[in-house]
């Protein structure tokens, strides 16, 4: 990857394992895999960075860093029914020579635990009702500068809070010969407290606690 005038590229390489299993009668899979990942030449601000000037030498610190985790994913159907299921157990680090006594750092998009659910009907055989549920660790909390309005939180040493969300959402799908009509209907965050970044308030009816309907109708001629 390119990088800042002064300072090397970042690259990394990736290695990862995985097993799949396709059930009989084409009923679905399940899936695992491993992986682990180096990170050279990382760069990121450093902790009592007050930047004035856009000479980027005094602010930035450089390191190296890895990631790893495990991943796994299921998808069974049975009569009327279709389920999907996927965990994530992941760990992204991060160490700088200039700041060896912090150790092994977790990086801004360190995401231990994530999680994704859903469960589909199959009504007739032109529409659907699901239920969805996702879940995931909170990203580490920063500010800009640490030592000033950061104090009780440490340089990347707590994290927000455990988000889920819940939604449920109805489909309808026809077939006209050779043309194609899809209804869709859903609520999103039904039940939960998702972060804010997830909550896209691009509608025209909001309803409470951040409860976002969604509706389309597509046709293809």
């Amino acid at each position: 990857m390119p990088s800042i005038e002064g300072f090397k590229p970042r690259s990394s390489e990736h290695y990862e394992i995985g097993w799949k299993k396709n059930f009989d009668n084409d009923r679905g899979k399940l899936e695992t895999s491993a992986y682990y990942k180096t990170r050279r030449n990382i760069v990121a601000l450093k902790p009592d960075a007050i930047v004035e000037n856009d000479n980027w030498n005094n602010y930035i610190m450089v390191g190296n860093g890895d990631s790893y985790g495990i991943k796994l994913f299921l998808y069974y159907m049975y009569s009327r029914w279709t389920m999907q299921l996927s965990y994530t157990y992941s760990r992204s680090r991060e160490w700088f020579d200039e700041y060896k006594s912090l150790g092994k750092l977790p990086s801004l998009y360190d995401m231990p635990h994530y999680g994704a659910g859903a469960l589909s009907y199959k009504i007739s055989n032109s529409s659907s009702l699901s239920l969805g549920c996702i879940t995931k660790s909170g990203r580490i909390k920063v500010s800009d500068n640490w030592f000033e309005s950061d104090k009780e939180i440490g340089f990347r040493q707590k994290r927000g809070e455990f988000n889920y969300r819940i939604d449920v959402g109805y489909t309808f799908k026809k077939d006209f010969g050779d043309k194609l009509l899809l209804l869709r209907c859903d609520l999103y965050n039904l039940l939960g407290n998702p972060p804010e970044e997830d909550i896209v308030d691009f509608y025209s009816v909001h309803l409470s606690k951040n409860c976002l309907p969604y509706g389309s109708i597509s046709f293809k001629f």
